[in-house]
């Protein structure tokens, strides 16, 4: 390619959406740099041509997006696990990574990154907590167990970066009524005979 040849170059979509800031940069003699900008992690296509010879070899060329870093600030939390739960009995929530942009971030590839605490407000007691990949890597599911009643302060964090809306409260209700468990206190009360008297009545 000579240096004065005049070329264009833009990345689209499969379906020929044109990403925003495609241009191309002269970099050295017979050389450019080509700029585009992706926020979504999907499969691309980008073409590139030289003005009245064509397309240049090996265009349209494919290029795969992925997503950025994790972003506790984007990762979002849902389940019922997130509002109330049963002492004594297995609550859950699901967790989902997401980059800045919104995009979907393999679970295992964060995974040592995530630490989930649930701990009782009043008397900072933690309950048991246990973290594992969803069933398509784009999730965590969260379960935990607190034998306390009232209310639980629900926290996770990648890299040490609270997810958006923690802490969440949760309202931990006391377990039903066990009557295994139930005490029965007996109380006897003492009786007293010949109250009032003492000694021999005599006339």
């Amino acid at each position: 390619m000579s240096p004065g040849a005049a070329t264009s170059a833009a990345a689209a979509t499969p379906a020929g959406r044109r990403l925003p800031g495609s241009r191309l940069q002269p970099a050295a003699a017979a050389r450019h740099a080509c700029c585009y900008l992706a926020t979504q992690a999907r499969p691309y296509v980008l073409h590139v041509s030289l003005h009245g010879a064509g397309p240049v070899a090996g265009s349209p060329f494919a290029v795969c997006v992925s997503p950025a870093a994790v972003a506790a600030g984007a990762s979002v939390a849902q389940g019922e696990g997130l509002c109330r739960a049963v002492a004594g009995e297995e609550a859950s929530f699901v967790l989902h990574p997401r980059d800045a942009h919104g995009n979907e971030v393999s679970a295992a590839s964060v995974a040592e990154q995530l630490e989930v605490t649930v701990r009782h407000a009043a008397s900072g007691q933690q309950a048991e907590v246990w973290v594992r990949p969803g069933r398509d890597d784009a999730s965590f599911e969260v379960r935990f167990v607190t034998r306390a009643a009232g209310s639980h302060e629900i926290v996770a964090a990648f890299g040490g970066v609270v997810v958006a809306g923690c802490p969440y409260l949760a309202t931990v209700a006391p377990a039903p009524l066990a009557a295994a468990s139930c005490l029965l206190e007996l109380q006897q009360e003492g009786h007293q005979s010949g109250a009032g008297h003492s000694g021999t009545d005599r006339d």
